[in-house]
């Protein structure tokens, strides 16, 4: 008689949709399709182009996103800024010809899940800027930006980074083809990932460690990074802690 035994790790930090961050710019959407965005936006005017600049998690931490209209109804798709939001009381922006500005006023001593940043984001720093330039630079014309795509892993010079056949913009798991047939383990590793997938209430990336093989997930809404372990250990020391990772080892044993 075959047995089986399965593991199950949840690692980084799951945030969940219940305990809102009180700045109002904020958005819990799925920005890889989302045009309609909260009014309370903060609306910076340029040039006869109304901006408006919000926070997501979408990309795995808590940063600034903006989008732009010409009628202040009709937005263009959700642009990545790579801002970081920080635990500040103060928060003002602005809107040059060739930058976007978020200005930070009075630290806000606390700790909380909106502590987490990426790597690389200066807490102590007071001004941070993008070109637009940066916002809308797209090489390989899938709808992702190469700011977002140096963020995701994706190949910023192949529109559909996995050859799934959906380019990486819609692609939920852009880093993973489904393979042609799935071994039983490799079935039930999958079902214990979605059924965890499941649980998630927002919108924030996930990765899955590939300890079965590459494979795709499904889930409600939201980016899944496939990941072998390797590289797991690497985003983690890259990016720091704060996104969730979901690994499930399934083994036989005769």
């Amino acid at each position: 008689m075959k047995y089986f035994t399965l593991t199950l790790f949840l690692l980084g930090t799951s945030l969940s949709t219940k305990a809102k961050p009180e700045i109002p710019q904020y958005t819990w959407g799925d920005l890889s399709a989302q045009r309609q965005y909260p009014k309370s936006c903060k609306l910076l005017a340029d040039n006869g182009v109304t901006w408006c600049l919000f926070v997501s998690n979408y990309l795995g931490f808590y940063e600034f996103w903006a989008a732009n209209s010409t009628d202040g109804e009709n937005w263009s798709q959700a642009l990545y800024t790579g801002i970081p939001l920080l635990p500040r009381k103060n928060i003002s922006a602005r809107v040059t010809l060739p930058h976007f500005i978020v200005q930070y006023d009075s630290v806000e001593k606390r700790l909380s899940y909106l502590d987490y940043l990426r790597n690389g984001s200066n807490a102590d720093t007071k001004m941070f800027r993008v070109t637009k330039s940066a916002l809308l630079g797209d090489s390989d014309l899938d709808g992702w930006s190469d700011l977002v795509e140096s963020r995701i892993w994706t190949d910023l010079q192949n529109a559909d980074t996995d050859g799934d056949g959906v380019i990486d913009r819609f692609d939920s798991n852009p880093l993973a083809a489904e393979p042609d047939t799935l071994t039983l383990e490799q079935r039930l590793h999958k079902y214990i990932i979605e059924q965890e997938l499941g649980l998630y209430d927002t919108h924030q990336l996930v990765i899955v460690e590939q300890t079965h093989g590459s494979m795709q997930y499904k889930r409600q809404s939201g980016l899944i990074l496939s990941l072998p372990p390797e590289d797991c250990d690497e985003w983690i020391q890259l990016y720091g802690p704060g996104v969730p990772i979901i690994t499930c080892h399934v083994g036989r044993h005769q």
